[in-house]
């Protein structure tokens, strides 16, 4: 069957087997329409592998072909599971084992889609972040785990009003001449994942501190920022490329910050007077 979902402004024509949608997923669902990324998943007796040596990472193995990328999965006791080749234009075809005895899930389907690295071919960005929107405009916390993202979209929530989009990721693009944050359908261990967009506002580099300290964050800090945070390929020189293509820009198009901060309501007044008065200023 044929499904479509839009991820910003990227559609995504799926045909796939059939296999349950999640809520998650289902929430970008569109109208058939001219789709930018396309996948398609079959079932295979036995999906067949690249010629060559792969890269391995536990039960992964990628293998560099003329045309892209091969990514083979196996699960219990070497068992292929599938493998999907990626094109550098956002295209998937996957061969799925009909063999193996694990089902199509949407986990399964998420992961084969691999919506990062299909983005990324068109200029856009996923970045790991804690997603609010505050007077209709987008702010993206973004940090290490277990730093504070969701504690600061919390108390952003409760002492401002603004409203949790995402609680784990942020698809980041240019639209325009204007830098958009969008929702995605994941969600981390928050649940929150809302299908909605807002112009980005600014993007704060947390780290927790002993009082609030803010400042705006250079082009370079921003840039080292996004490659930890963003999901790319450091090991593949052309991802690597599209990462930077895409990230230079953002980091001298959005304000960065660096903020260390309390988990109080007092990090909240901390970042609005300095976005504030940037905006009183005229500052960009």
């Amino acid at each position: 069957m044929t499904r479509y979902y839009r991820f910003g402004a990227s559609v995504l024509r799926l045909d796939a087997p059939e296999f349950p949608e999640s809520e998650q997923l289902r929430r970008f669902a569109c109208r058939p329409c001219k789709a930018d990324l396309s996948a398609r998943i079959r079932y295979a007796p036995q999906p067949v592998l690249p010629a060559g040596i792969a890269r391995r990472d536990g039960d992964t193995e990628r293998y560099q072909t003329e045309y892209g990328e091969t990514v083979a999965v196996r699960g219990r006791g070497g068992v292929l599971l599938w493998a999907a080749s990626y094109g550098e234009d956002g295209c998937v075809d996957c061969a799925f084992s009909a063999s193996s005895g694990t089902p199509l899930t949407a986990f399964v389907v998420s992961e084969i889609l691999d919506l990062p690295r299909l983005l990324l071919c068109r200029g856009v960005l996923v970045l790991h972040a804690s997603f609010i929107e505050y007077k209709g405009r987008a702010i993206l916390f973004t940090a290490p785990k277990r730093t504070g993202k969701s504690t600061q979209a919390r108390l952003w929530q409760t002492n401002a009003g603004a409203a949790v989009i995402n609680g784990d990721r942020a698809l980041i693009e240019r639209r325009g001449g204007e830098w958009y944050a969008c929702g995605l359908p994941y969600s981390g261990t928050s649940g929150i994942c809302q299908n909605a967009s807002f112009p980005l506002e600014a993007v704060v580099i947390l780290s927790q501190g002993e009082r609030n300290v803010i400042r705006r964050a250079a082009s370079g800090e921003a840039v080292r920022a996004l490659m930890t945070g963003c999901t790319y390929d450091a090991a593949s020189e052309r991802s690597v490329s599209a990462f930077l293509n895409a990230a230079e820009p953002l980091s001298l198009g959005v304000p960065f910050y660096k903020m260390a901060c309390l988990p109080d309501a007092s990090a909240v007044e901390c970042l609005k007077n300095a976005l504030f008065a940037r905006a009183r200023s005229g500052e960009k």
